[in-house]
């Protein structure tokens, strides 16, 4: 960029810089500008646009002849939020600069995020409403690493909306299989009340292996069709490269990143998932959706969602083949869990129906356990072991013997066949 120094970009008499100066440097910082790209945009010396990069915003100097704003001494604050979290939105920051006492209204602190924003692109979307009760749109967004039971763990966010109410549903989980996802459908429809007609994805795995020229040729994920066809929804794929066709899933996420993630930390997974709790109520029960101007919740009873039959609650079953190691062990997620000694080194089918393991040699089932979260557990029924050591016993007296044995056969294998010779005269007189 070889464009001149903007003429509101200069130096003050001391080597100072004014706040919208230092902010002007941040945001082409984050841009990805080196310090080089940003001296020859701005014309400031090297050294200084060094300096400022690592220095916190100035204060901004009030003006004698202006008569100070509701907003005014909030405005550092607002700059600081977003030269840090790029994403934040305007509600976010209206309810911020609300906790620590501002008392004006929100089309105030927007107007002024539009004057400091120049980054934001405008893309034209075609919008497509659904009726109600028709569909819901769902994906996974990926989120960034954090302790889990102790370890790095990446962590998913599952999303579902509705379609017409734009009611949402969020939960943050470590794990993308096929039996989560489903699980997480469970637990959103139980949050609407209900199940609607169809459900837009994008090409997901979890969904769909192969992609068919029509529903009747594609290979669905044999799991999850077992799912859709028993509770009675459609599953409908985004045409290929039109992942935009999800539109109000993609929005919603983009919202959760900025509204909620951005700008928190959060110390486990439990307590992600209990503060965005209190997030969905505020977005589902209290505020106005920008597009319909109308808070879900009023519409959610205007959807006429399927109802889930409390008398026939889905149950997911996988089945995953393992070894039985010898220490009568069947590995499954991270952890061990025991079956009788003796089918180790056996080959063995494990089960998996909601939160009960069982475990089934030769089409038998041998052992029952109750999954264990986290990893590294041994989980051992001391039934799985009675006898064992009595057998250990027995197999090693065993060995011992055949040892002797071996090695008198062999002393004898050695022998002359005079010795032979002479034992014989001996048994014969």
């Amino acid at each position: 960029m070889n464009r001149p120094p903007s003429p509101l970009l200069h130096e003050g008499a001391e080597g100072t810089l004014r706040l919208q100066q230092w902010t002007t440097i941040q945001e082409l910082a984050r841009q990805g500008l080196n310090i080089s790209d940003i001296q020859r945009e701005t014309g400031f010396a090297w050294n200084t646009v060094k300096k400022y990069l690592a220095a916190p915003p100035p204060a901004a100097a009030p003006s004698k002849n202006v008569k100070p704003q509701v907003l005014d001494r909030f405005q550092d604050h607002i700059r600081s939020r977003l030269t840090q979290y790029p994403q934040l939105t305007a509600r976010r920051l209206f309810h911020e600069v609300q906790e620590i006492g501002y008392t004006g209204g929100e089309t105030r602190v927007k107007d002024f995020i539009r004057t400091i924003r120049t980054d934001r692109k405008v893309r034209a979307v075609w919008r497509f409403e659904t009726p109600p009760g028709e569909q819901a749109q769902v994906d996974w967004a990926r989120l960034r690493t954090m302790l889990v039971d102790g370890r790095p763990r990446r962590v998913y966010a599952f999303v579902m909306v509705l379609g017409y109410s734009r009611y949402r549903f969020v939960r943050f989980v470590t794990e993308q299989d096929t039996a989560t996802f489903i699980r997480l459908h469970l637990e959103a429809f139980a949050f609407f009340g209900g199940v609607p007609r169809t459900v837009l994805y994008d090409n997901l795995r979890n969904v769909v292996i192969e992609r068919g020229p029509d529903s009747e040729r594609r290979q669905w994920n044999e799991l999850f069709r077992d799912f859709f066809q028993t509770l009675g929804f459609r599953p409908h794929l985004c045409a290929p490269y039109q992942a935009q066709t999800k539109g109000k899933v993609e929005r919603s996420i983009r919202f959760l990143r900025d509204d909620f993630l951005e700008g928190r930390e959060f110390a486990s997974l439990e307590e992600m998932n209990f503060e965005v709790q209190a997030w969905l109520r505020k977005v589902n029960l209290e505020r106005p959706n920008d597009t319909t101007g109308r808070i879900p919740s009023q519409m959610l009873a205007e959807e006429g969602l399927t109802p889930l039959d409390p008398n026939r609650p889905y149950v997911i079953t996988q089945g995953f083949l393992r070894r039985v190691k010898p220490e009568s062990l069947v590995h499954f997620q991270g952890n061990m869990y025991s079956v009788p000694w003796d089918y180790a080194g056996r080959e063995a089918m494990v089960r998996l129906t909601g939160k009960i393991l069982s475990i089934e040699v030769a089409g038998e089932e041998v052992a029952r356990h109750e999954l264990r979260s986290g990893r590294g557990q041994r989980v051992k029924l001391k039934e799985h072991y009675d006898g064992l050591l009595k057998a250990l016993r027995s197999t090693n007296r065993e060995t011992e013997e055949w040892r002797r044995a071996k090695y008198a056969f062999e002393e004898v294998a050695q022998r002359p066949l005079d010795e032979y010779d002479r034992l014989l005269e001996e048994v014969t007189r």
